[in-house]
């Protein structure tokens, strides 16, 4: 049999695999008699490994619901670009370079977390279940987006790890994260922009989210995130070389993580006339960076995939419970509206 804590140590190994030159981009590994937490009876676990390169969040769920023939009804993938003026398009020109700037600042600047040792083996963490509706309650009453919230519980249960081992909690992190782009095209592509962000991770709870929701409110703007695309569009044209050491050198210094969502299917979905349980994206480290986060689920129940290095927080023990932080995190949030 092969238990949650069992896939996770499998699922850790996996994520550090490197591709080979001749090798397939695609893996799938089946297994059977999976012993899923709080469900009677033996499940099959399907595993699935791509590399990312080849495609986005988006893509992949449209290469799954052709493959497996099911719906995997989510929510719009994304909105529809707003008009753009001519003298918004003068303003958003004028803007690229110091939105740019900021973005390649909080890329390389110096990370507070431990940065990866490839020496050490990683670790894998995943959450319990929790209920898209419980996020949703959250931003209704503190007025704030989906992902503010989100990234909110993340970012305070990586504070209760470092106060966990005595360490000082420093006055930000930052992260990288992909930003969907407006009107996905479909087909196998990658139709989103990284961004960069610091996020506190200490102080009121209302207050802290309501500044994340508007550090978020800002990236999501769509000078802000054109400026980024057009910006890789001209790196496109350096040659590789330059390209490789530009990007390498983002993940040796900084972000102190990387941090993706997946959409929610919304429903109850079917494989072959079996029902599917869960879904867990996960995400491999580039470079130095030392934990990724990557978040997804089915029938309205999001969990959030950690993959960290060992000695992230100096204490494989907080690593271990970076779950239950988060757990906490979202508890403590919840409280506020009582």
């Amino acid at each position: 049999p092969c238990t949650e804590k069992d896939y996770e140590r499998v699922l850790a190994k996996l994520l550090e695999e490197p591709w080979k030159a001749d090798q397939s981009p695609w893996e799938a590994l089946v297994v059977k008699n999976y012993l899923k937490e709080g469900s009677p009876g033996p499940k099959t676990l399907i595993i699935f490994r791509c590399d990312h390169v080849l495609a986005d969040g988006y893509s992949l769920l449209g290469l799954v619901r052709n493959a497996f023939e099911c719906p995997f009804v989510i929510p719009e993938a994304c909105r529809s670009m707003p008009p753009v003026s001519i003298w918004e398009w003068i303003h958003c020109s004028l803007r690229m370079p110091f939105d740019v700037a900021n973005t390649i600042l909080l890329t390389i600047w110096k990370a507070n977390l431990a940065k990866r040792d490839k020496s050490a083996d990683a670790i894998c963490s995943i959450t319990s279940p929790i209920p898209v509706e419980t996020i949703k309650t959250l931003k209704r009453h503190f007025k704030v987006s989906f992902a503010a919230v989100t990234q909110f519980i993340v970012q305070g249960a990586l504070g209760r790890a470092l106060r966990s081992v005595g360490k000082d909690v420093p006055d930000w992190l930052s992260t990288s994260f992909i930003l969907p782009l407006p009107n996905h095209p479909e087909g196998m592509c990658i139709h989103a922009s990284p961004m960069a962000a610091h996020f506190a991770c200490e102080g009121d709870p209302s207050i802290r989210l309501q500044q994340t929701h508007e550090e978020i409110r800002k990236l999501t703007l769509p000078f802000t995130a054109m400026s980024y695309v057009y910006f890789l569009y001209m790196l496109g044209y350096l040659p590789v070389v330059i390209r490789k050491w530009i990007t390498l050198g983002g993940s040796e210094k900084g972000p102190d993580y990387v941090m993706t969502h997946f959409p929610v299917a919304s429903s109850k979905e079917y494989l072959d006339g079996l029902e599917v349980l869960d879904v867990l994206p996960s995400l491999s480290s580039i470079g130095s960076i030392g934990m990724t986060v990557a978040s997804g689920g089915v029938n309205n129940q999001q969990r959030f995939t950690f993959f960290m290095d060992r000695n992230l927080f100096e204490s494989e023990e907080a690593v271990s419970r970076i779950s239950y932080f988060m757990q906490e995190e979202l508890h403590t949030l919840l409280q506020e509206i009582v």
